[in-house]
């Protein structure tokens, strides 16, 4: 019997096999909100549990069945990342993923306001974690789905690299206002 794929696979690029391990996890957790099998009921906790307090068995679970090395949720600081990658990810699923949606185009399809925006980017530390799950449900009400391979990178340089931080900030902003200079200068389909 052939499965089909559901509508998120069917609108999204398959994940992309990078090398680099973090990438790979985040691949892995893809795939698994991907799955045919998972219910609103497999993903309830994971949507309920709060990033800042990664002790939810449920997230254990998952990055233990991810395969995610101890070191990376050992301290709370990673812990609270991967817990709001996956947080996002639950809220969103089953459209949660596309390779080609960057965040800032995904935030401007799913009408995220330029201040709400200018608010992400400029926040740190817990007021950015408070944004980004405020984002998360935004695009999960909008049924927008977004590269998380991007989303997560930024994810992890607000927490743990501040060096890249700057320039994928940058990408966002460049991307949301691509999108909207683009719906503002689009052929209206009144003009005939």
């Amino acid at each position: 019997m052939t499965q089909t794929a559901s509508g998120a696979e069917q609108g999204a690029a398959a994940p992309d096999r990078p090398k680099d391990p973090q990438q790979q996890l985040i691949g892995r957790l893809i795939g698994h909100f991907n799955k045919d099998a998972l219910t609103r009921g497999d993903t309830a906790p994971l949507r309920r549990m709060d990033p800042e307090h990664p002790h939810e068995p449920a997230f254990v679970l998952l990055m233990l069945e991810a395969d995610a090395p101890d070191e990376w949720t050992a301290a709370l600081k990673g812990a609270r990342c991967w817990a709001l990658i996956v947080h996002g990810m639950a809220r969103m699923a089953p459209n949660h993923h596309d390779n080609s949606a960057s965040v800032g185009s995904a935030l401007h399809k799913a009408g995220v306001s330029e201040l709400r925006v200018s608010r992400l980017l400029a926040a740190r530390d817990v007021q950015f974690r408070k944004q980004m799950v405020r984002l998360a449900r935004r695009l999960a009400q909008a049924a927008q789905p977004v590269n998380w391979f991007e989303l997560a990178g930024l994810i992890m340089a607000e927490a743990l690299d501040r060096k890249g931080l700057d320039s994928r900030r940058l990408r966002v902003a460049r991307d949301y206002y691509k999108a909207q200079f683009k719906a503002r200068n689009a052929p209206s389909k009144d003009a005939s």
